[in-house]
């Protein structure tokens, strides 16, 4: 916290002034002591605004974490995958043979593209199997 001289001032001019009430109130509490006995059953002070503790920030609800996406290997049957995506509202196809290059992509937040597909293909470019997204 970054004060001006003047507030810090006011600032030690007001703790000065804290300072002093508290010692009133110890040369209080000891004469009552004096005149009624050494242990006289003093109330509690009321709380301190400086001894209140600031109540707990709520901690921000985190978004769901996507789950991580992992291509599988391709099989037996399947030569590449093909990488469906929408970049400046054309759709655009392409195949790929390394999977963790796709894993990649699928994590990346890409403001310009947005993968729509990621599948298997044979050798004669028929789709085998749909990887991703697995809901459809």
């Amino acid at each position: 916290m970054e004060l001006t001289h003047q507030k810090r001032v006011e600032l030690e001019r007001l703790l000065l002034l804290r300072e002093a009430a508290f010692a009133r109130i110890h040369d209080l509490e000891a004469r009552i002591n004096v005149t009624f006995g050494d242990s006289y059953p003093m109330p509690a002070p009321p709380d301190l605004p400086s001894m209140r503790k600031p109540a707990k920030k709520r901690a921000k609800k985190k978004k769901a974490a996507k789950r991580a996406i992992k291509i599988r290997p391709l099989q037996d049957t399947e030569v590449a995958y093909k990488l469906c995506y929408q970049q400046g509202g054309n759709k655009v196809e392409e195949q790929h043979l390394n999977p963790k290059a796709i894993d990649r992509l699928i994590q990346l937040p890409l403001s310009e593209s947005q993968i729509r597909s990621v599948d298997t293909i044979n050798d004669t470019g028929e789709i085998v199997e749909r990887l991703w997204p697995e809901d459809s």
